[in-house]
């Protein structure tokens, strides 16, 4: 059994900006439910803040 030599926890932003990923997977989450939202009408900090 191989010993685990090394972890990466990335804090978003630190290694990788997630943001806009994370933007597109809710527009096509809300899509795939026919709710049609502009990239400008979804607000993540709203998102995130509930």
């Amino acid at each position: 059994m191989a010993m685990i030599k090394a972890i990466i926890f990335d804090m978003d932003g630190t290694l990788v900006d997630s943001i806009p990923f994370q933007k597109d997977a809710w527009l096509l989450f809300f899509k795939k439910h026919g709710i049609i939202l502009t990239p400008e009408e979804l607000d993540l900090n709203q998102i995130n803040n509930l």
